[in-house]
């Protein structure tokens, strides 16, 4: 197998112009008839992390990203943003459905993080306790459901110092390792030897290694949209975005063009 894996190359367009990129990630191609496709991506820890915060992503803020093209989410959420107060119960808050508290870890990088800045309750709320110290409540004089008592004395929350071993790591995978992203968006660890790296090649279609070119991209917040977008709509998102999203004077997609480097002996992953 060794004698047959090459590593080859496609130059890439970015324009000097262009924000230093928030993420990178490293795209294999298939070029072995007809249009190319991204058969997967190599992606860091950044890269994953954001892709796994869309899950956490409420709809209200996502229809709001991508400008309303989120189906008729975006009526719902007109519907809330306009609806008389007079009709709304008391104690009820539209921001609570328009801008949710999402506690899931989101992405580690904030230039990626679609999220806004979190704000938990006790940054404008009141938090009540009672001696016996195991319950809070934001309803003064609540009864602590294990002692009986009135909750009444003000709780404060004192939030873990940055860099300690209760402040977590950010994000949610581990920066150990390095990840497969499909072109279907499905995530896992790269392959560590070079039997499970073949199986990757067949269980992703693969017939020719030798012709799979690689492509370094930037995965930044304009990217980050566009897989947004092409998430809920597609299952070749990494194609879509990174390969056809070019569009010709004519309306016509186009394709960056594939220049063949000098394919030079050597291994498409790195196996310990």
């Amino acid at each position: 197998m060794a004698s047959h894996q090459l590593t080859p190359r496609i130059t890439g367009s970015a324009s000097s112009s262009s924000p230093p990129p928030a993420a990178s990630m490293k795209l294999f191609i298939d070029v072995d008839g007809g249009a190319p496709r991204v058969v997967f991506a190599e992606a860091g820890k950044d890269a994953v992390d954001f892709l796994f915060s869309i899950l956490a992503l409420p709809l209200a803020r996502a229809d709001a990203l991508l400008g309303g093209a989120v189906g008729s989410v975006g009526n719902l959420r007109a519907s809330v943003e306009t609806l008389d107060p007079a009709f709304i119960q008391p104690g009820a808050a539209r921001e609570s459905l328009l801008h949710p508290t999402v506690l899931s870890p989101p992405a580690a990088r904030a230039e990626l993080s679609f999220h806004p800045p979190l704000h938990l309750p006790h940054t404008h709320l009141r938090d009540y306790a009672v001696d016996c110290g195991r319950t809070f409540t934001d309803g003064r004089g609540a009864a602590c459901p294990s002692c009986g008592d009135e909750m009444t004395a003000v709780a404060r929350y004192v939030p873990p110092c940055p860099g300690s071993s209760t402040a977590g790591a950010s994000g949610f995978v581990a920066a150990t390792s390095r990840y497969v992203v499909t072109d279907d968006l499905s995530v896992f660890p790269a392959p560590t030897s070079a039997a499970s790296g073949v199986a990757v090649f067949r269980d992703l279609g693969v017939r020719n290694v030798g012709a799979l070119r690689q492509m370094d991209v930037q995965l930044g917040r304009k990217e980050g949209k566009e897989i947004l977008k092409a998430s809920l709509q597609s299952k070749t998102v990494l194609t879509d975005v990174y390969l056809r999203r070019r569009t010709a004077p004519g309306g016509e997609r186009t394709h960056p063009t594939l220049e063949y480097a000098n394919a030079t002996p050597g291994r498409l992953y790195s196996y310990s």
